[in-house]
């Protein structure tokens, strides 16, 4: 499967057979033979293909690259993605909105996750990753523009449970702010703090928490969390004199 998935994102240039070598059997101990590995394993992709009634697709050798040919049509998502993305990105005027909401709702998550310890499907997901927040990040500035909350919300909303982050979460927020659904932006501020405590081990960043002093004047609470008591309590201005030093220079004082 993933000498076809390779085949499948390398089209028409095909795979170098020393690639094909590498990537299947570089990090496997014990493999003396790798050049006769992967002849097995094409192999076996051929007669695979014939048993699924793909009678009209194989997988050819030439010039020292394995191609997978065949008669029928041949589309793949990432790359839909990928042509989706750039015209929306350099798009501009009305039909720019429209773009980015369709390489938005193109994108689907992590480029094959299963294989995210391949160096070359590593590569590729990080490229659309980033491609992805570029679509997120331009289409929900144009959605604040046109002040459609709604739309943002849905927006980042998406992109949160595609690709956990802060920033998606910071635009729920501020969308549900602005719509005056404080109980819900509340409770996107408690899940994205727990979350990044208990997955990375880091407080709220100063934008979250941002979030959280506009929620504040909107929607009293009676918890308040340690940063924000550190923050009322801290002192302005650093007093002097006996009263004011630790306790046992106060004790000799």
């Amino acid at each position: 499967m993933q000498v076809l998935q390779m085949l499948l994102f390398h089209g028409e240039e095909g795979v170098p057979k020393d690639v094909l070598m590498d990537q299947l059997f570089g990090y496997e101990d014990g493999v003396t033979n790798p050049a006769n590995n992967l002849k097995v394993t094409i192999s076996n992709l051929r007669r695979i293909l014939k048993q699924v009634g793909l009678e009209d697709t194989t997988v050819v050798f030439k010039a020292g690259s394995y191609h997978l040919v065949s008669s029928e049509e041949i589309t793949v998502d990432a790359f839909q993605f990928h042509q989706q993305a750039e015209l929306a990105l350099a798009a501009q005027g009305e039909e720019r909105v429209a773009l980015l909401e369709a390489a938005c709702d193109l994108y689907n998550g992590d480029f094959l996750p299963h294989l995210a310890g391949c160096d070359w499907a590593m590569v590729a997901a990080v490229h659309y990753k980033e491609e992805y927040a570029a679509c997120v990040h331009a289409l929900c500035e144009e959605l604040r523009q046109r002040q459609d909350w709604q739309q943002m919300l849905r927006v980042s909303t998406q992109a949160s449970g595609l690709s956990p982050q802060e920033d998606w979460d910071i635009l729920r927020i501020q969308s549900l702010l602005v719509m005056q659904r404080y109980q819900e932006a509340k409770e996107v501020y408690e899940e994205t703090a727990n979350r990044m405590l208990d997955e990375f081990g880091v407080k709220p960043s100063d934008r979250l928490n941002e979030c959280m002093r506009q929620l504040e004047t909107v929607l009293p609470s009676s918890k308040a969390s340690l940063e924000q008591l550190q923050e009322v309590l801290k002192e302005e201005d650093v007093s002097r004199g006996a009263y004011y030093c630790p306790f046992p220079s106060f004790i000799d004082t």
